[in-house]
Formats: structure tokens, sequence, C-alpha cells
């Protein structure tokens, strides 16, 4: 059994919905199983398995999602390699990533994420 390089984007609110609409283009684009995980509910009763040999990607408009930095912190201790996208620089998600991708979407005004939630999904498929 060779066990295969697996591709894991945590993230949470509408940055989840453009990780859901790029999965499926993602993996064709790479050739690898990606997993989309709502970060709040990951660690929320397991230990799931994360390997060293795993890319997991980490979506945040602001970089300074608890749950969204709890997963890194537990993909980092497993020796994942670890992808940050954030529209915040120095964010924590920036800062604690090994790489990472500034948005630069701008702030957003108002409860919807249309510019962030574009950016993400434009990002995603580069």
């Amino acid at each position: 059994y060779q066990r295969r390089v697996h591709g894991l984007l945590f993230s949470v609110g509408s940055a989840y919905h453009g990780a859901q609409a790029v999965r499926n283009t993602l993996e064709e684009l790479i050739g690898i199983p990606v997993t989309v995980e709502l970060a709040v509910d990951f660690l929320a009763d397991r230990a799931p398995p994360v390997f060293r040999d795993d890319a997991a990607c980490f979506i945040s408009h602001s970089g300074e999602n608890a749950d969204v930095i709890a997963c890194l912190q537990y993909c980092r201790s497993r020796g994942a390699l670890c992808v940050g996208i954030t529209n915040q620089v120095g964010s924590t998600v920036a800062r604690e990533t090994e790489v990472g991708l500034y948005l630069h979407a701008g702030l957003e005004v108002g409860c919807t994420s249309t510019k962030v939630f574009g950016a993400e999904v434009v990002a995603l498929l580069m």
C-alpha cells in the first residue's frame, strides 16, 4: 500500500463556500484528492489523520479566525506543508504558514464579502 499525497482546505464562512466551489476543479488541476474542511468542526471531537506529505491550505479573510488557527497548529504539529491565503498582511495565518498568498482585496464594508470571496476563488485556482 502506497499512501498518496492529500490536499486539505480549511476555512469558515464564505471562505468555506469558496473552497467548496473550486474543490473539483482543483483536484483536476493538481491531480491529488482534495478535502474541504469546516475548521470549526475539524478538531471538535476527533484527532483526524494528517500526514507530513499532506498539503494543508488555510483560508481566512482576517487571518485571525481561532478555529482556522487551531487547525493550522494541529497540521503543523503533524508535519504537513501549510499554505495560508488571507487578506490581512501580518496576520497569524500569514505568519505561521510556510507559504502564503495575500489577497489585497481591500477592506470589506458590511456583512457581504464578495471582493474577498472572489479573490479567494481566483487564488485557489492559480
